[in-house]
């Protein structure tokens, strides 16, 4: 029965917090008690240290769903700062960066005070290639002293990161390393990537050259593993979502993923695609925004208009005036979200937001439908979301999905 309701969901208009409602309340007492403590340490492991030495959504979709200009005020998650900085380039007023986890705020901090305090040759060094004996004396030399004293003391155990590849560190390296690796065995890793960019067509390269060998039952297990998946940052929360109301396993739901990446995007330009299989940046032309040379110094001079704070969204917002913010990021944050702790944040949002607010966030669901307590709060942008969707060069995610405030 509860698997009809899922199939019914988009033509209903039903949440799918109402449909775990209903699934929870029918559980006995102890087994619900079990799950929390499940979740709750779940949670523990996924976002304790560092997780994300690198962001995966796209800023360039981002940037197209709001339309940044210069009164902007925005609220969005830290996760690794990158977006962050992509977004400083836009020319807000004022970001501010927020994250439960001080070890994503500690890397900000990082990156801010490189900005700071580095040329650009030194900055590429340090966080583009991020594999250098000398970025050690960089960070005693010229960063250290410019970030708070518990970030001294994080990075003054962790420095060799930047040292031996800061992109194949922390939970998402770790998981990263494994499939790079595996990549390489399967396919050849870096030369299927120059490959895919040679083909006269990319996507009949792809199904009929990579997906076989990369995507057999090894791959599939691989795909799947909670282990591996939480090295991601893929909450349990998140990977119970994906299968019990998009309606697949998780294997067939990365199968899609890998479709979309390697045979429907360009490859080109996908710096994503690029740190997944060769584990580095293709060239200095094909990063972020941030590392790059022609944002450097427009950067260094507006770095002071980016706020960090070790807090959550809706704990912050809490504290902040009527109409006082302009743009907000939830990143995937959704997904774990509790119904209550979902519709507090949103009434917060629209409290806080102004009349022309726009709200983004990411959900491994394929149809993301808000409550309906706040329903009528908040117009859905469903043309522009499923078609900002499809151009998301990471590629991670269900939906990508805007809403405007409805004032």
């Amino acid at each position: 029965m509860i698997r009809n309701i899922i199939e019914r969901i988009p033509e209903r208009g039903i949440s799918h917090f109402d449909v775990i409602d209903e699934v929870y309340s029918r559980k006995p007492k102890i087994i619900r008690k079990v799950e929390n403590l499940i979740e709750k340490y779940s949670a523990k492991l996924v976002f304790k240290g560092l997780v994300f030495n690198q962001v995966w959504e796209d800023p360039e979709v981002d940037k197209k769903g709001w339309n940044i200009n210069r009164d902007d005020i925005i609220v969005t998650i830290t996760s690794a700062g990158c977006n962050v900085l992509n977004y400083l380039i836009e020319a807000p007023k004022l970001i501010y960066a927020l994250d439960i986890n001080p070890i994503q705020n500690f890397l900000l901090e990082l990156k801010i005070s490189a900005i700071k305090n580095l040329d650009y040759e030194a900055f590429w060094e340090f966080f583009g290639e991020a594999k250098s004996y000398n970025n050690r004396c960089i960070y005693y030399n010229y960063l250290r002293e410019h970030i708070s004293p518990e970030a001294r003391r994080f990075w003054d155990k962790q420095i060799k990161f930047f040292e031996k590849g800061f992109y194949r560190c922390g939970h998402l390296g770790l998981a990263l390393r494994l499939i790079k690796t595996y990549a390489k065995i399967m396919a050849g890793g870096e030369r299927v990537m120059h490959a895919l960019m040679e083909a006269d067509n990319q996507k009949e390269y792809y199904l009929s050259n990579v997906k076989p060998r990369v995507f057999n039952p090894i791959g599939k297990y691989i795909a799947s593993n909670p282990l591996q998946l939480s090295c991601m940052g893929i909450h349990k929360h998140q990977i119970d979502l994906v299968k019990k109301f998009n309606c697949i396993d998780y294997s067939s739901y990365v199968e899609h993923i890998m479709d979309s990446l390697l045979g429907d995007l360009p490859v080109e330009d996908n710096y994503f695609l690029h740190m997944i299989v060769m584990g580095k940046y293709l060239s200095r032309d094909v990063a972020p925004g941030y590392l790059r040379e022609k944002n450097f110094n427009f950067l260094k001079k507006n770095i002071n208009k980016v706020v960090i704070k070790n807090t959550s969204q809706q704990m912050f917002l809490s504290t902040r005036p009527k109409n006082s913010v302009t743009k907000f990021n939830l990143l995937d944050s959704v997904d774990w979200m509790k119904r209550n702790e979902f519709i507090e944040l949103f009434k917060q949002i629209y409290r806080t937001g102004t009349k022309g607010s726009v709200v983004i966030f990411r959900s491994g669901l394929y149809n993301f439908i808000l409550p309906r307590e706040i329903r009528h709060l908040f117009i859905y942008d469903k043309e522009k979301s499923e078609t900002l969707h499809t151009q998301d060069r990471a590629g991670v995610y269900g939906s990508f999905n805007i809403y405007y405030l409805n004032k």
